[in-house]
């Protein structure tokens, strides 16, 4: 978990980003997939799921 935090800062970082750590807590994940600063996130497939979900939104909002 301290290895996901650490990549999740410098991520946050290189995009110009702010992590709140005020309002940040650490939370024990048993789902297989949850949203993070508005990006989907799978544990073994972080892209799909995110590609998937704009995908959907897009279709949507064009009304296909």
């Amino acid at each position: 978990m301290k290895a996901f935090t650490e990549n999740l800062l410098k991520w946050a970082d290189h995009n110009n980003k702010q992590v709140n750590t005020a309002t940040t807590k650490d939370v024990l994940l048993t789902v297989s997939s949850f949203k993070l600063l508005g990006v989907y996130v799978r544990i073994y497939t972080l892209l799909v799921i995110h590609t998937d979900n704009m995908v959907k939104k897009a279709t949507q909002r064009l009304y296909f």
